[in-house]
């Protein structure tokens, strides 16, 4: 345990984060999370640390795989605001009711809901998960990334520690027992896509977007100097998979210049034109099919952007496919946009380092630090033009353009 001048300082940081907290401070809520886990380390002996690390956190996620698979967190939610008991939830989920009351009480003890009076009652979060796509999202978790996870270090033995750079030969394959890279194995084994695609969609549904006013300054870098006499085309959003990015630039800016394009694989291409024949909506930018190992086929646009696209890639193919784009822009007027996580060197961030964990147990790749994205962006060829970042938020915008 750490020294009581040392918690005594901590329980300092978090008044001053939460004055800044009730003053809608950008990060503040990042702050006070961050330091509510520094405070809870700091109070925690070994023994502690080692029962929340193991039954603690782990038991909750296999009690939060249950309750997706037998509805738990609908039936909490539904009897809010009054609760229910428990024999009623036993029914309602099939549950023995002496095993159910143990998983309640072990969510209840990591304050995942509440019991009172003998009811059982739901918190925001225990509510969010009562909906599909958090359920969605928490399979993919737990079925996949821990199990990943649990698996690394027999696989980083097994490989003696070296790096490597193969799609095939990661924790990922050994966990899974599987020969596919990560994405055939999930287009292979439904509903492994769709769980993923709904992890992917709440990981970026809160957080302010690269596009928004206070972020990237949309207007000043990409839309005042305009000019269509160089190209009608004012962002390529490459490998833009279902147009999150482009629908929200164009919901952000309506009144945007130029046209908006949309690249990617034709499977993805296709399903995305096929949904919106079915639904007759109206698309609102354009779709192109387009490998970007290849080169790019659109020239002069004002902005090529790459969401979470390079860290998916070790540093060689990021530098290939950064090239490709070169004989595309013009100079002095075409910028290439990376929205990309940006890791901290001295003060990184939970979610920063747990996706670097992440994509090395995926991909055999990772998350970069300012100065591993600059020397990727040199070695194209390219030069680093601004870095915006927007406090709490996980990802910045990093811009390059010619040198």
């Amino acid at each position: 345990m750490a020294s009581k001048q040392q918690i005594s300082d901590v329980i300092e940081r978090i008044v001053s984060a939460s004055k800044r907290y009730g003053q809608d401070e950008p990060g503040s809520r990042e702050d006070l999370m961050d330091l509510g886990r520094e405070l809870v380390m700091s109070l925690e002996n070994p023994t502690d640390f080692l029962i929340r690390l193991s039954w603690g956190e782990m038991g909750l996620a296999a009690m939060c795989k249950v309750g997706v698979q037998t509805n738990l967190f609908q039936h909490i939610k539904e009897a809010s605001p009054t609760g229910i008991t428990p024999s009623s939830l036993a029914q309602k989920t099939n549950l023995d009711l002496s095993l159910l009351a143990r998983f309640l009480r072990h969510m209840a003890s990591m304050h995942l809901i509440t019991i009172t009076s003998g009811k059982i009652h739901g918190t925001h979060i225990s509510h969010a998960l009562a909906s599909k796509q958090y359920q969605q999202a928490l399979s993919f978790t737990y079925d996949l990334a821990c199990t990943t996870s649990h698996s690394l270090p027999a696989h980083l033995q097994l490989t003696n520690y070296t790096p490597s750079t193969s799609l095939t030969s990661t924790a990922f394959q050994t966990a899974l027992n599987t020969s596919l890279p990560f994405f055939d194995h999930l287009v292979a084994n439904p509903p492994h896509l769709d769980n993923f695609d709904a992890m992917m969609t709440i990981s970026r549904a809160s957080s302010p977007k690269w596009y928004d006013s206070g972020f990237y300054p949309v207007h000043e870098r990409l839309i005042a100097d305009f000019d269509p006499t160089i190209s009608d085309n004012l962002l390529v959003d490459i490998g833009g998979g279902r147009g999150h990015d482009v629908r929200g630039f164009k919901s952000r800016h309506p009144d945007h210049p130029g046209k908006l394009v949309l690249q990617d694989r034709e499977p993805v291409v296709r399903a995305l034109l096929e949904s919106h024949t079915s639904t007759k909506e109206e698309l609102g930018f354009s779709a192109q099919i387009h490998d970007f190992f290849t080169e790019q086929p659109i020239q002069h646009a004002r902005a090529y952007h790459f969401h979470w696209i390079l860290h998916d890639w070790n540093d060689d193919a990021c530098v290939e496919i950064l090239k490709r784009l070169i004989p595309a822009l013009k100079r002095g007027y075409s910028r290439i946009l990376l929205s990309e996580i940006v890791v901290d060197e001295e003060r990184p961030r939970v979610e920063h380092t747990a996706m670097d964990l992440c994509m090395l147990g995926f991909f055999n790749v990772r998350e970069r630090t300012e100065r591993e994205w600059r020397g990727i962006v040199e070695r194209a060829g390219l030069r680093v033009t601004g870095i915006w970042s927007w406090a709490g938020v996980a990802e910045s915008v990093v811009e390059v353009g010619l040198v």
